[in-house]
């Protein structure tokens, strides 16, 4: 269960908080929801920044909490690129009101591609869509969208993807979603890429969690001490019945109050299986 509280939501408000790290600033806004609801909240980067990565955030305590969309946002500004912002929608379980955060991570960054593919996922099912980087661009974070309201379909990944025989870190990004209702969706893979170099990217990961039948585990994965986080990524294989819970950047070790250290990710093991594997990857950059 997740028996750990983020330590930057505080009570619900309609104003955004901010904190600046670096070249970074993380944007953060929560909101107290109903319980057994998808909820859909957006936070917005500061004007002269372009969204880097974001995250979801539920309080809830319950395999029936999940992730179904943790994805850059296009606010409004009809150039039809996703740069301006993070949206989160969260499925929320039938237990007490929740917070929910969403997460927007900006930096004054010029030429970063946004790249997006979408597929359909069947009624029932689970389906993987990949998003590639440019040629020469790396991918610095990403995201994933559904398009149902319902409960009942959730992300599984939202993580970063390579091409077989790819000989660099990672190529892009990939989305997949469980779609447990009756009906065809669609999921949509969103990455957000870079022109890097190894003084200023760096990338940290970890495949070796397992999560227990039936509960809720999670995972943390830090940069460096002069690197801050521009985005994060989570999976879990675990078929239709494994989710990401909750993925969000977090304040390590230094205590700064700004979510800025490493990359934080809950599963949900819902399966037959007693233990299935997870993992986190962290993009890093100066």
């Amino acid at each position: 269960m997740l028996v750990a509280a983020v330590c930057l939501v505080v009570p619900a408000s309609a104003s955004a908080i901010t904190y600046t790290t670096g070249r970074l600033t993380y944007v953060l806004k929560n909101a107290d929801v109903p319980a057994s609801t998808q909820a859909s909240r957006s936070v917005r980067c500061p004007s002269g920044t372009e969204v880097t990565g974001g995250g979801a955030y539920t309080s809830g305590s319950t395999v029936d909490d999940e992730v179904a969309t943790s994805a850059p946002l296009d606010a409004g500004d009809r150039d039809r690129i996703p740069d301006d912002g993070w949206q989160a929608e969260l499925n929320t379980g039938a237990a007490l009101a929740h917070i929910v955060t969403a997460y927007a991570i900006c930096a004054p960054f010029s030429h970063l591609s946004y790249v997006r593919e979408s597929t359909p996922v069947g009624p029932n099912g689970s389906k993987t869509v990949h998003a590639a980087c440019p040629q020469g661009t790396e991918p610095i974070g990403g995201g994933a969208r559904t398009t149902s309201s319902s409960t009942a379909v959730a992300l599984r990944q939202t993580f970063p993807w390579n091409r077989p025989g790819s000989d660099i870190s990672w190529d892009g990004w990939q989305g997949t979603a469980n779609n447990l209702t009756g009906s065809p969706k669609k999921v949509t893979a969103i990455t957000i890429c870079k022109h890097v170099t190894a003084a200023n990217y760096g990338v940290s990961g970890s495949f070796s969690g397992t999560t227990g039948l039936l509960q809720t585990a999670d995972q943390t994965l830090a940069c460096n001490g002069s690197f801050h986080v521009s985005g994060g990524g989570s999976f879990i294989s675990a078929g239709t019945q494994g989710e990401v819970a909750s993925t969000l950047p977090w304040d390590g070790n230094d205590f700064d109050d700004a979510p800025d250290d490493v990359w934080k990710t809950y599963f949900n093991n819902e399966t037959g299986t007693t233990q299935v594997a997870h993992g986190t990857e962290a993009f890093c950059v100066k």
